[in-house]
C-alpha cells in the first residue's frame, strides 16, 4: 500500500520531535508491501524568520530569488529526517521540487502546480526506499523555484497524493477538524468523518485545518486523504460519500471582512475590479436590470481600495464592515425546519444580519463583527455541535 505523509514545522521543530517522526516511520515501514513519501515543512517558525530577512534585504522581494530563500526551511527539513532515518537504518533520499520536477505557473510566491514528474519518484520507491520530498516548493519552465502560498505544502501532499495513487495523511498539531475552531470554543465537538464539500465550505470561510487550494484538488481527484494529531491515527477521514446528508457538519467564522453593496451602470467595471485590485472575494453576487446591475460581495477590501473602485459618479454605494458569521455543513438547506431555527435565533436575540445565502450545501450569514462570536455560540448550542462534559 502507497502513502504520502505530510508533516507540518510543529512536528518538525526539533531534533527530538524529528527522531521521533523517524521511529514512527520505520514501524510503518516494518508492515508488508508498504511503500512511503513524506512531504515536509520547514522546522517550527523558520519560513516566517526567512519572509523577515528577505524584507529587511529587499522592499520589494517577491520574485523566484524571494522564493528560494523562504523556501529554503523546507530542504533543512527533508535532509534532517534523511539523516534521522540513516540513523534507524532505514534506506530514504531526499528530493527537492526542481529534483524530480514539480511544474507549477503563475506568481512567484502563489504558483499553481500544473504537473508532477514522478518517474525519479517511482524509481526510488521500487528500490525499497523512504522518499522524502520537500513541500511548499514548485518550478516554472526554466526550472526557476517557485512558492506554492499559504498551505504549500498540503498542497504539495495532496497532489502527490493524486498523482501516485496514494492514501494522503496530514500531520497536524491538532486532531483533525472540529464543530468550529476548538482554540475559541473548548466544548466544540471532534469530528470523525467530514464530507469533502463541507470541509470546502469551511476552509473558505475560516477553518484552517487544511488550505481550500489542497482540498480542491482533494475533490477533484477523490484522493483518499485523512487529517491526524501527529503521530497518531486521531483525526478526520474526508469522505465522498452522503453529499447530501442531512446534517449539520461545522461552523466556522470569517472576520474583519466588509460586506459591499453597489450598483453601477452597464459598463466596464467588472473588468475594471479584475484588472485592478487585489482583494480576496468570498462571496459575491448580482442582480442585472435593463439599466443597471447590483453587487453584492464580502471581501477583506479597505476603505482605500473601495474608493479606488467607485471611479464614476453612477456607482451608489453602501459598504459595512462586518463578519460572515457562519458557514454551516453539508445539506443544512433542506430541512425548512432548519431555516426557522436560524431566523428564530435571529430574531429573538436581536441579531442584525446584511444578508442570508442559501445553497443545497450551505448557509451563510453575514452580520455585525460584534455579534458574530455570538451568533456562532447560539447556533452551536440549538443545532448540538457542543460536546457534553460527561464525554470530554
Amino acid at each position: 500500500m502507497r502513502f504520502v505523509l505530510k508533516f507540518g514545522g510543529s512536528s518538525l521543530s526539533s531534533a527530538t520531535k524529528i527522531k521521533n517522526i523517524a521511529s514512527y516511520i520505520k514501524n510503518i515501514k516494518g508492515r508488508k508491501d508498504v511503500e512511503l513519501v513524506i512531504v515536509v515543512s520547514a522546522m517550527g517558525k523558520t519560513t516566517n524568520k526567512l519572509i523577515k530577512l528577505a524584507g529587511e534585504l529587499s522592499p520589494n522581494p517577491y520574485s523566484t530569488n524571494y522564493s528560494s530563500l523562504i523556501s529554503c526551511g523546507e530542504n533543512i527539513s527533508a535532509s534532517a529526517l534523511a539523516l534521522a532515518l540513516e540513523e534507524e537504518n532505514i534506506p530514504s533520499i531526499s528530493l527537492t521540487a526542481k529534483d524530480i520536477k514539480i511544474y507549477a505557473k503563475g506568481k512567484a510566491t502563489n504558483a499553481l502546480i500544473t504537473h508532477i514528474d514522478t518517474h525519479k519518484i517511482e524509481h526510488h520507491l521500487s528500490c525499497g526506499k523512504v522518499v522524502i520530498i520537500t513541500g511548499f516548493q514548485g518550478i516554472n519552465e526554466n526550472e526557476e523555484l517557485l512558492t506554492l502560498g499559504r498551505g504549500g505544502s498540503d498542497t504539495t501532499a495532496t497532489a502527490l497524493g493524486s498523482v501516485l495513487n496514494a492514501t494522503v495523511k496530514i500531520f497536524t498539531d491538532v486532531r483533525g477538524y472540529y464543530t468550529f475552531d476548538p482554540n475559541t470554543h473548548s466544548n466544540a465537538k471532534q469530528i470523525k468523518s467530514l464530507p469533502i464539500t463541507s470541509a470546502l465550505i469551511l476552509s473558505s470561510f475560516g477553518a484552517k485545518v487544511l488550505d481550500h487550494r489542497s482540498l480542491e484538488i482533494v475533490n477533484k481527484y477523490k484522493t483518499d486523504i485523512s487529517v491526524c494529531k501527529s503521530l497518531t491515527n486521531q483525526g478526520t477521514i474526508i469522505n465522498y460519500s452522503n453529499l447530501e446528508s442531512f446534517h449539520t457538519d461545522g461552523i466556522s467564522l470569517k472576520q474583519n471582512i466588509s460586506f459591499v453593496k453597489y450598483t453601477y451602470k452597464k459598463d466596464d467595471f467588472l473588468q475594471h475590479i479584475k484588472e485592478n485590485c487585489s482583494f480576496k472575494t468570498y462571496f459575491c453576487s448580482y442582480e442585472t436590470t435593463n439599466q443597471s446591475t447590483t453587487c453584492c460581495f464580502l471581501s477583506d477590501i479597505t476603505p482605500k481600495e473601495l474608493s479606488a473602485l467607485i471611479v464614476k459618479k453612477s456607482h451608489k454605494f453602501e459598504c459595512f464592515y462586518c463578519d460572515c458569521a457562519v458557514i454551516a455543513g453539508s445539506g443544512l438547506t433542506f430541512y425548512p425546519e432548519v431555516i426557522k431555527k436560524v431566523q428564530n435565533i435571529l430574531k429573538i436575540n436581536h441579531i442584525k444580519y446584511f444578508f442570508i445565502n442559501l445553497s443545497p450545501t450551505d448557509i451563510k450569514i453575514c452580520t455585525k463583527q460584534k455579534q458574530g462570536s455570538r451568533l456562532v455560540q447560539l447556533l452551536m448550542k440549538e443545532f448540538n455541535l457542543e460536546e457534553k462534559e460527561e464525554q470530554k
